[in-house]
């Protein structure tokens, strides 16, 4: 009780309040894997051994704080290099883009495969925690080369009939 405009006289007065939300954090990153160009480096028409993939990625911000210190790994890959390595939660959905410093070099082994490469990005939230991985997959059909028979050719001199051997010819 708070004293009226009499002396002495209590009163009772509203109580002050407010409300405040709170907002949980929510750091979250989304990952999306791309194989993107392909580079026919043996002229063979396919994607086989020798060729190359070069893979792209985009990075999301899908929570509500800021995250930095972004790193994206892919073991086939090595290196991979991002635009931007802090996105702010303030900008709906911020994104950046990643690179690999190389494409993928198919290798035999892949042949005839459907080539999977699995890649994953990881942050840092306000308070320097980890922010829960994230990983994406990209899928590729590798080609298969057509087997080749070698094809001898011998050519009969006119006055062989293509009933005997040809001269010099060894049979067995």
């Amino acid at each position: 009780p708070g004293v009226g405009a009499s002396a002495g006289t209590p009163f009772d007065s509203a109580d002050d309040s407010t409300s405040t939300t709170v907002i949980t954090p929510n750091p979250e990153l989304a990952l999306v894997k791309t194989a993107g160009a392909t580079t026919d480096n043996n002229g063979s028409g396919l994607l086989d051994a020798g060729d190359t993939i070069a893979y792209s990625f985009t990075v999301t911000n899908t929570g509500n704080v800021p995250i930095t210190d972004i790193v994206v790994t892919d073991a086939m890959l090595g290196a991979v290099t991002c635009e931007k390595t802090s996105l702010a939660a303030t900008e709906p959905d911020d994104a950046t883009t990643c690179t690999a410093a190389a494409p993928y070099q198919v290798k035999q082994t892949d042949e005839g495969t459907s080539l999977v490469n699995t890649a994953s990005v990881a942050g840092l939230d306000p308070d320097d925690q980890p922010v829960p991985e994230v990983e994406a997959q990209a899928t590729v059909d590798i080609g298969s080369p057509a087997p080749s028979i070698p094809r001898v050719k011998q050519v009969l001199a006119s006055s062989q009939s293509s009933n005997r051997a040809p001269r010099n010819a060894v049979s067995s």
